[in-house]
């Protein structure tokens, strides 16, 4: 049928005159015309993906020194973090300071430069995982700076509860940071990535701590080695999500 005035009236849409010609197009030729305006050549690309190389590689160099600072930040950390029962200013910081000294006798650095690049790797080491061995998954998801924040005081405010509460004992205490640290990971994080590799330092500090601590005869206390687990796993899952917000 040929289209005349009264057809082309009666098939029109009622509301046709407010919009443009395109609302009578089909979805079909809809896309066409999107993809003929909207998608660039390989000319104007060149110099868009160029531009963005530098700034990638300008935002990692940023973000590896956040990390570094990081690494420093949290090494002094543990050294003022005690309740008020056994747990000294020193123990938790023990760790690290041995881990130093092994590095020392290879290497003559200073001990911010130990710390530093520990908190790099631990800030790295979970995007990497994400990304190579979980294929993304859910621990890409909650990318946001608010997370990070949250887990910050988190992090304050259980340095504040261990130091002031009035413990029973140093093992009540870091059975209740332990169970505190579960919740902790299941509210800001849940995946396995952060949960494994968190174990996984967690028990070479344990392991350090354990074979090289002076105790007397040789006993190693079990709060003291459950403050250990509970400080690092919630140090990794700092620096993993904080990693995961600066390298995405």
């Amino acid at each position: 049928m040929k289209e005349s005035d009264s057809v082309v009236n009666l098939t029109k849409p009622t509301l046709y005159s407010i919009y443009d010609k395109d609302v009578t197009n089909s979805e079909q030729d809809y896309k066409v015309l999107k993809q003929k305006f909207v998608t660039p050549n390989r000319e104007e690309l060149s110099p868009h993906k160029t531009e963005k190389f530098y700034q990638r590689v300008a935002y990692v160099l940023i973000s590896l020194v956040i990390l570094f600072w990081m690494g420093v930040v949290f090494a002094k950390l543990s050294t003022e973090l005690y309740d008020n029962k056994s747990l000294k200013k020193w123990m938790l910081s023990y760790t690290l300071a041995k881990f130093t000294q092994w590095v020392q006798t290879a290497i003559p650095v200073s001990p911010y430069i130990v710390y530093g690049t520990l908190g790099v790797l631990c800030g790295v080491s979970v995007p990497i995982i994400d990304k190579i061995i979980l294929k993304g998954g859910k621990a890409s998801q909650d990318l946001d700076l608010k997370s990070v924040l949250k887990c910050f005081n988190a992090l304050l405010g259980v340095c504040l509860g261990i130091r002031t509460i009035q413990w029973s004992s140093s093992l009540q205490a870091a059975t209740a940071w332990g169970l505190l640290n579960i919740i902790l990971w299941l509210y800001f994080d849940g995946s396995a990535s952060i949960l494994f590799m968190g174990l996984f330092v967690s028990g070479i500090s344990v392991v350090v701590t354990y074979t090289t601590t002076p105790f007397t005869n040789g006993i190693v206390p079990w709060f003291y080695l459950l403050y250990i687990v509970d400080f690092y796993f919630l140090s990794y899952l700092i620096f993993g999500k904080i990693g995961r917000y600066l390298l995405h």
